[in-house]
C-alpha cells in the first residue's frame, strides 16, 4: 500500500499509524514522501519501505511519483491532505499507471476558507474540484466534514467514506507513564494546562494565552504549548505583555506528548478550525479533562456534544478561561465511557481503510503491494 505524505517530511502521526498498521496485516507498504525526513521518522515500522522522491516541494514531486507508480505498480495509493491529494490523483491518470487512488481529506473546507481566503487557496480549491471526482474514493475523517466535502468538491455523498483516525490506546497509556522531562509537570507546584499544535494562526494560541492570563487572575497556574511554528516569538511576546511570560512555556516538538498530557490538570484546544484533532482522541484515552473550542470540525463529534469535555465558542478568551477554570476544578482524571473510544479502535480503522483500498482483499494474495 503506497501512502503519499502531504508535506516534505513525516509530520502526520495518523499516516504513520496507518503505514505501521497495514504491515501488521502482512501487506507490503511504501511510505512515499517528497523528502524523507521529519521528527516522527524514527517511529516508522522497519517493515515499511521509505520512498524519498527528493523534491523540495510536494507540488514538484509529480515526475518522481509517476515514475514510482509505473515501476513499482502498487495495487493502491492512499494520499492525505491538500496538495498531495491533487498530485496523487493526477499522477495516477498518466498512461501506464494502473493504481487505485484513495484521497483522505482531513480539514474542514468551511473552516479553511474562513482563515485562508487567498487567491492561491481558491486556486487550490479549484484543483481539488477537478481531482477528487477522478479518485477511486474519498475519505472524510468525521461525519461533519462529509457534506462539506461533497459541496466543495462537487461529489456525491455515496463516494465519500467516513473513517475516523486510529489510536493505539495501549501504546498511549504506556508512553503516558514515562517522565515528561518538564519540571512544571514532573514536580508540580501549580496546576498546569497543556495544549498541542503547530504554532499557526489556525490554532489560535493568541486566544489561548489571553484566556490563560484571565485564569491567572483567579489562580496560580502554568501553560505549556507543545509544537513548533512561525508564531513562536509573537506568542511569547504576547504572554510577556499580559504579565504571564514566566508562566508560559513553549518547549517545541516533543517525541512523547502523552507524558505531558497525563501529568497536566487539563488540556486546552483553542483552534479556529480542525478536521478530527488527534490530540483530543489521545487525551480521552489518558483521561485528562478537556476544554475545546466548538470549531469546524471535530471537537463536538469527538466529545459527544460536550459529554466528554467542555466546549466553548471560537475566539472567545473569556469563555475559554471559564472552561479552563472548570476543567482545573475537576482535577481528578476519570475513565471515559467505552463508546467514546471504540469509534477510534486501531484494528477497526485499519480494516476499514484496507476494505476501501483493496475491495477484493478477501481473495487477493496477502503479500500484494497495495
Amino acid at each position: 500500500c503506497s501512502l503519499v505524505g502531504s508535506e516534505m517530511c513525516i509530520r502526520d502521526r495518523v499516516m504513520l499509524n496507518l503505514a505501521n498498521g497495514f504491515v501488521e496485516y502482512d501487506y507490503l507498504v511504501d511510505l512515499v514522501l517528497s523528502s524523507a525526513e521529519g521528527e516522527l521518522i524514527g517511529q516508522l515500522d522497519k517493515r515499511v519501505r521509505l520512498i524519498d522522491l527528493k523534491s523540495r516541494r510536494v507540488a514538484t514531486c509529480m515526475p518522481g511519483l509517476v515514475k514510482y507508480l509505473k515501476t513499482q505498480r502498487p495495487k493502491a495509493l492512499l494520499s492525505s491532505q491538500g496538495h498531495a491529494n491533487i498530485v496523487a490523483v493526477v499522477a495516477a491518470m498518466y498512461p501506464g499507471v494502473n493504481t487505485r487512488v484513495i484521497v483522505r481529506d482531513t480539514n474542514s473546507p468551511v473552516g479553511v476558507a474562513t482563515i485562508r481566503p487567498s487567491g492561491w487557496s481558491r486556486f487550490v480549491e479549484w484543483l481539488t474540484r477537478f481531482a477528487y471526482p477522478r479518485a477511486d474514493g474519498v475519505v472524510a475523517v468525521c461525519n461533519d466534514i462529509k457534506p462539506q466535502i461533497a459541496r466543495s468538491r462537487s461529489l456525491p455523498l455515496n463516494k465519500i467514506s467516513v473513517i475516523y483516525n486510529p489510536i493505539r490506546v495501549d501504546r498511549i497509556l504506556r508512553m503516558a507513564k514515562e517522565p515528561s522531562g518538564h519540571e512544571w509537570l514532573d514536580h508540580p507546584r501549580d496546576p498546569v494546562i497543556v495544549s498541542v499544535g503547530r504554532l499557526h494562526a489556525a490554532k489560535d494560541f493568541t486566544s489561548l494565552i489571553q484566556a490563560f492570563a484571565l485564569v491567572c487572575r483567579e489562580i496560580d497556574a502554568r501553560l505549556v504549548i507543545l509544537g513548533e511554528g512561525e508564531l513562536r516569538d509573537e506568542l511569547m511576546e504576547l504572554a510577556s505583555s499580559l504579565g504571564v511570560g514566566d508562566r508560559v512555556d513553549l518547549p517545541g516538538f516533543v517525541q512523547n506528548p502523552y507524558a505531558y498530557i497525563s501529568r497536566a490538570n487539563a488540556l486546552a484546544l483553542s483552534s479556529l478550525t480542525e478536521g478530527l484533532p488527534n490530540v483530543l482522541l489521545e487525551t480521552l484515552a489518558i483521561g485528562t479533562p478537556i476544554v475545546a473550542t466548538d470549531c469546524p470540525t471535530g471537537p463536538r463529534e469527538i466529545l459527544r456534544d460536550g459529554k466528554d469535555g467542555i466546549l466553548v465558542p471560537v475566539q472567545d478568551p473569556e469563555a475559554l478561561a471559564k472552561g479552563m477554570l472548570s476543567s482545573l476544578e475537576a482535577r481528578d482524571k476519570s475513565a471515559v465511557a467505552p463508546e467514546s473510544l471504540e469509534r477510534f479502535d486501531y484494528s477497526s480503522v485499519i480494516n476499514q481503510y484496507l476494505d476501501l483500498l483493496c475491495p477484493d482483499r478477501n481473495v487477493t494474495a496477502a503479500r500484494d503491494r497495495v
